[in-house]
């Protein structure tokens, strides 16, 4: 099955509920002109393929680094590489979450028409696709306020990682949402953009902008409690 604009095409080749995958590229094209239209860079056609979990991991084990020596965790049900990106066949339960995902995904794809000369943070990286991907919304606030009455309230560099294991095991895609918007509305697209592409120059300012966002969150915080 394929579907597809003048951007995007998703395609399924394996089994697949006909509506399922009509409903579910629906709510990914739907949404995907708004994160297009945020990069504003040309691109060609971008490639989303829609595949069962054990294919996905066969394909991330011949093209990540990242996991070609431990196992491919349960959790990772999209990956994306320079060229394409696969999420794993939606169902009646996990279609919202799936699709999200694909635009996560989409995200990165998008991001990598940019500068990758220069290794990501997992923060501005991954953050950038959660954040786009509007995932974990019911959430963005919970988190922090759980972290805050439990007294383990993160600082923003504790998720200045490169390692993506590292990232996930912080727990640093729900806390991202709320740091790349304090970023973005705080320093602008166009440094945060910089960042993304040379993230030496943020981590040369990291200790004032950790500052002003753990000012920025606990406020936040204080008068949600």
């Amino acid at each position: 099955m394929i579907k597809e604009n003048n951007k995007l095409l998703i395609k399924c080749d394996e089994i697949i509920d006909e509506n399922i995958f009509n409903i579910f590229c629906d709510k990914i094209l739907n949404e995907f002109y708004e994160i297009d239209t945020w990069f504003n860079i040309e691109h060609e056609k971008l490639i989303l393929n829609v595949v069962s979990k054990e294919n996905l991991d066969i394909i991330v084990k011949n093209i990540s680094e990242q996991y070609k020596n431990t196992e491919i965790p349960k959790w990772l049900v999209g990956f994306s590489s320079s060229e394409e990106v696969w999420i794993i066949i939606p169902n009646d339960e996990t279609i919202e979450e799936l699709y999200k995902v694909a635009l996560h995904e989409l995200t990165h794809l998008i991001s990598y028409r940019l500068d990758m000369t220069n290794r990501r943070l997992k923060l501005l990286d991954e953050g950038l696709a959660v954040y786009l991907a509007k995932q974990y919304e019911d959430k963005i606030y919970s988190i922090w306020v759980d972290a805050y009455l439990n007294s383990k309230l993160p600082q923003l560099k504790d998720f200045c990682t490169y390692d993506g294991i590292e990232f996930s095991r912080k727990n640093g895609y729900m806390f991202s949402y709320l740091i790349i918007d304090f970023l973005i509305k705080e320093y602008g697209k166009e440094t945060f953009l910089n960042w993304l592409q040379n993230p030496q120059n943020f981590m040369d300012r990291i200790d004032e902008i950790n500052e002003l966002y753990n000012k920025y969150i606990t406020e936040k915080i204080e008068a949600r409690i």
